[in-house]
């Protein structure tokens, strides 16, 4: 095949079980070339979006440092460095490749970033992977090190099928859809001990202590578990802004309110936004603190609507009451607002079981007639006494 222009198609030029095949002076746009289960090519000549498609067959300790995609192919130690390969079907693909290093690389917005197909002992570190359908793809591939990359906003951001004995730390899954799809394979670790795991957007924990991990273990899928998750992402980020912010209104009965009465059921709203979405949101009134709460819990994905949290305040008096909202990269905003709170009202003083208000007047009048009548007899026994 030569001599073609093809853009915008969702694989490019797919080669299935085609050995001995030819690749010679096309032109790729918007797409890229797969070989599967393909081998003895001739690739040559051939751009994806206008830089060169670099497809490596046979070779060992080759460096790759500028290319449109990179397709390499039953080979070892090869480097692929620093390599943009965007928009594109496969931006790095590792066929049948051992102890090779893919290395700062970034792929944005293609149908799958970085792959491993059947490759051992190869290091994927500090690549950026964003806006793809699947970040990081380990088909049957095995002993791997997947570490320091960001994976942000793809459709899945790690896929391992029937893949095993593959180290994944010190990576950061922010916003996607899905941050880990599993099927087949086993002893796969997800973290270096206490030395800590992975960062995971969509994981709800404390870190008590304050150490940078988690208090809860993530759980990425059957059998396999971040037992040490971080709290923040360890990448120097550079995160879209406005960080996350939020405000408060506090209600009652339906109504915005700053003063109860003692006993009434406050409502507190929350409203957030920022660049990337709100994940979490937590509220504290007064000395009563709630636990990290899902923004959405809906499928439909995530969003910036108000959320609402009631409480009935167990103190008299001026209370603070505080809002934090967590974005998709762990970033805090926080909001707050007094409430004033009447105390409560004094008890009356006890009274006698089955009294009742007439019971009251009539003792009274019969008192009144009794002291009378009392009176009336010591003026007569006072003159009889004369």
């Amino acid at each position: 095949m030569g001599g073609c222009a093809i853009s915008n198609s969702s694989w490019g030029v797919l080669l299935l079980a085609s050995p001995r095949s030819a690749l010679v002076g096309n032109a790729l746009e918007g797409t890229g070339f797969y070989p599967f289960e393909s081998f003895d090519l001739i690739v040559a000549n051939n751009t994806v979006n206008g830089r060169p498609l670099a497809y490596l067959e046979g070779v060992e300790g080759v460096v790759v440092e500028d290319a449109g995609q990179v397709v390499v192919v039953r080979s070892n130690r090869v480097s692929v460095i620093g390599v943009n390969a965007s928009r594109t079907s496969v931006g790095v693909a590792l066929i049948r490749t051992n102890n090779s290093l893919v290395e700062g690389c970034s792929v944005v917005g293609s149908r799958w970033s970085v792959l491993l197909h059947s490759a051992a002992g190869n290091l994927v570190r500090n690549c950026t992977l964003a806006g793809n359908e699947v970040g990081l793809y380990l088909f049957e591939s095995t002993a791997n090190e997947l570490s320091g990359n960001l994976l942000l906003f793809n459709g899945v951001g790690l896929r391992l099928v029937g893949s095993s004995g593959n180290a994944v730390w010190g990576n950061c899954f922010v916003a996607n859809r899905a941050e880990a799809e599993l099927a087949g394979g086993q002893g796969n670790a997800w973290d270096r001990g206490p030395r800590g795991g992975n960062y995971w957007s969509a994981h709800y924990a404390e870190d008590v202590d304050g150490d940078g991990v988690l208090d809860q273990p993530y759980r990425v899928g059957a059998g396999n578990v971040d037992q040490y998750p971080l709290a923040a992402c360890p990448l120097a980020l550079k995160l879209p802004e406005p960080a996350p912010s939020c405000r408060l209104r506090l209600e009652a009965n339906g109504s915005e309110v700053s003063e109860v009465e003692w006993g009434t059921t406050v409502v507190v709203r929350v409203q957030a936004g920022g660049a990337l979405p709100v994940r979490a949101v937590r509220f504290e009134v007064g000395n009563l603190t709630a636990g990290w709460f899902k923004w959405d819990r809906s499928e439909g994905g995530w969003d910036a609507l108000m959320k609402a949290f009631a409480v009935k305040p167990q103190t008299a008096g001026a209370i603070t009451v505080k809002a934090q909202v967590r974005d998709a990269a762990g970033r805090l905003g926080a909001c707050g607002a007094e409430l004033r709170v009447k105390p409560p009202p004094q008890p009356e003083a006890s009274r006698p079981a089955g009294w009742r208000p007439e019971t009251a007047i009539a003792a009274a009048a019969l008192l009144a007639l009794l002291a009378v009548a009392l009176a009336a007899k010591l003026r007569k026994r006072a003159k009889s006494s004369r």
